[in-house]
């Protein structure tokens, strides 16, 4: 009869390590999923530069814009804005490659804001070259 009861405790023990293990894995995969729902999105945003700054250098029309003196940057803004989500607030700079004064974002500042810029160079007719930088942040 003793042998029972000591028997049993052993089996309530291995039940109270198994669940333990079980509550811990669940407490560190929910930490984990939740990570990766914050890493997802900076990726999702440089895909989103990519697609506006190739759309913008690839099409002779754009180029020719970002390369005339001064760019008109409605135009290049209604592209951009075919491509970037509503969920998001952008603004696009075009200026010269050493000119980094007028390259930055204006105020106000935004926390997170996720920057990629291009450097479009000259054609046939027109020997210059411009960097266009895209920032992007959330509403």
């Amino acid at each position: 009869m003793a042998i029972r009861r000591m028997n049993k405790r052993a089996w309530l023990r291995i039940l109270e390590a198994f669940l333990g293990v079980m509550i811990i894995m669940g407490v560190i995969l929910f930490i984990y999923s939740k990570q990766e729902i914050k890493q997802e999105l900076p990726y999702q945003i440089n895909q989103i530069q990519k697609k506006v700054l190739d759309a913008i250098e690839f099409n002779e029309a754009f180029r020719l814009n970002v390369l005339s003196n001064p760019p008109d940057l409605e135009k290049l803004s209604v592209a951009a804005q075919d491509n970037i989500p509503s969920i998001f607030n952008f603004e696009l700079k075009v200026c010269s490659l050493n000119d980094e004064v007028n390259c930055k974002k204006t105020p106000p500042y935004i926390q997170n804001i996720y920057v990629k810029d291009r450097i479009i160079t000259s054609n046939f007719a027109i020997f210059s070259a411009k960097k266009v930088r895209l920032f992007i942040w959330e509403k």
